[in-house]
């Protein structure tokens, strides 16, 4: 069985896991959630992925709590959920209604209690264990799966008048169980993760909603607040995570179901990709407060570096096959095309497990600054830029990670980017417009296929970025 989210949770991400899996890097190794909530994506990718290092943080301690004991004490988890379940099945929905309110007062009775004895968490505690017993309860009874508090941190949602609510699904828990048991738990807030967060961990960050109108801000699902000035925050935390090298892909509301002009979230991600979805949202009783609302996912993955095609692929498109016969020749009848063609080739087998390699000068790089390359080997490279094999100490160099770049593989669009650069800084011989549009717009260089000069290229401009990326350098 396939692990799901054991609880409902407001802004759950189940109905949009198509749109999300589209964004996933093609392999995780190293995954971090600094807002877990219910967890969609997170069981979605363990399960997938299966990542080495797993960290998963939330504000919420009785959210956290409630994962622990799933991962730690399942089967006295599932006993006591059943007991509930059995309880509840027996009772009128008056006596039920009632029976919640018991257990919402027991519920609020071990927070104040646990908050007094012990700060941490502690998956051998008895009272850590009923709590998240209790937790699942709730939020399978309350009102809309919520989780609210109030100003003193007591959970206040009501009673939600249910029939006959699943409380225990005891082989999802034993799935979640299985998939939690090499995943490190965090409470506190999302920067804390910064410290794990590296050139190899894929980001994935679904904050609390800013809020469409004053009546939807029913989501503080802790004593803190989120506002714009935590949302300009937590842009910032993302811009810094993704200059690490991270990949990141972050959720959130999205302004302009209710004001088309407001570009609140446009503005603070103007470096990265936004795409707009949709999803299904009951955010209050109202009929008017449910239906498709459109949300927005922020990327700084579909322009990285992880890319669709060799040279050799390309060189089976008409578009370059044709212009590499025209200006170099026929590589069945003549050997120096064959030999260019093959080390166009060679230069481009590495990029599947992201290994490139940058040489310092090089023919057709004049002007247009250091270059980035994919490259079979540092020889190959070398033999393309140098021919007989002579270079200097130092001049080739070896990066591991995902540089940030403009995928412009095809010509019409490297001509359209160039065409934008020209009209928006004007022209000069040392195209320095095309370096100040790539990052004007958040990129770290360009990728574009070459077949006269130099095969598959890139020409890199922030070469600071791809520093904090590089793992050796080769003399």
């Amino acid at each position: 069985m396939l692990a799901k989210p054991f609880i409902k949770w407001v802004g759950g991400k189940s109905q949009l896991l198509e749109e999300i899996r589209e964004k996933y890097p093609s392999k995780i190794e190293k995954y971090c959630e600094p807002f877990v909530g219910g967890g969609a994506v997170l069981f979605d990718i363990l399960s997938k992925f299966q990542p080495k290092e797993v960290l998963i943080n939330d504000i919420n301690k009785e959210l956290i709590n409630t994962y622990l004991q799933i991962k730690n004490n399942c089967e006295e988890m599932i006993s006591q959920l059943l007991e509930l379940q059995n309880v509840y099945k027996n009772h009128t929905v008056e006596e039920n209604k009632e029976f919640f309110y018991e257990k919402r007062n027991r519920y609020n009775e071990l927070k104040v209690d646990s908050a007094t004895c012990h700060a941490e968490l502690d998956s051998a505690s008895g009272i850590d264990l009923e709590k998240a017993v209790l937790f699942i309860f709730l939020n399978k009874t309350c009102f809309n799966g919520l989780y609210r508090v109030n100003s003193k941190g007591l959970f206040n949602v009501p009673f939600n008048n249910a029939k006959n609510p699943l409380l225990c699904d005891g082989e999802n828990l034993r799935a979640c169980s299985k998939l939690l048991q090499n995943v490190e738990m965090k409470v506190g807030d999302y920067k804390e993760c910064k410290s794990f967060i590296d050139d190899k961990t894929f980001v994935y960050i679904d904050p609390p909603y800013r809020p469409l109108t004053q009546t939807a801000a029913f989501t503080s699902y802790s004593e803190n607040g989120f506002s714009d000035k935590e949302q300009i925050e937590l842009g910032n935390f993302i811009t810094e995570i993704s200059n690490k090298g991270a990949m990141v892909l972050a959720s959130n509301s999205d302004p302009k179901n209710t004001n088309e002009n407001d570009n609140f979230f446009d503005d603070l991600y103007k470096n990265f990709e936004i795409k707009r979805v949709f999803a299904a949202r009951a955010i209050n009783s109202k009929g008017s407060g449910r239906g498709k609302l459109s949300e927005i996912l922020v990327s700084n993955m579909s322009k990285q570096a992880e890319f669709k095609f060799t040279a050799e692929e390309l060189f089976k498109s008409e578009e370059y096959s044709s212009i590499f016969l025209n200006a170099i020749g026929d590589i069945e009848k003549d050997d120096f095309a064959k030999s260019k063609y093959e080390k166009d080739i060679a230069k481009t087998k590495n990029y599947r497990i992201d290994v490139y390699y940058h040489a310092t000068g090089g023919y057709g790089e004049i002007g247009l600054g250091e270059g980035l390359y994919l490259g079979k080997d540092k020889m190959a490279l070398h033999n393309f830029y140098n021919n007989e094999g002579e270079f200097g100490e130092n001049t080739i160099i070896e990066y591991h990670g995902k540089p940030h770049f403009i995928d412009l593989t095809s010509l019409k669009e490297y001509e359209s980017f160039e065409a934008e650069a020209i009209k928006t800084f004007g022209n000069d011989q040392k195209k320095s417009y095309l370096k100040k549009l790539t990052l004007q717009k958040g990129f770290d260089g360009i990728r574009y296929f070459d077949p006269l000069a130099t095969g598959e290229e890139f020409v890199l401009f922030n070469t600071e970025t791809i520093k904090q990326v590089s793992k050796r350098r080769i003399a």
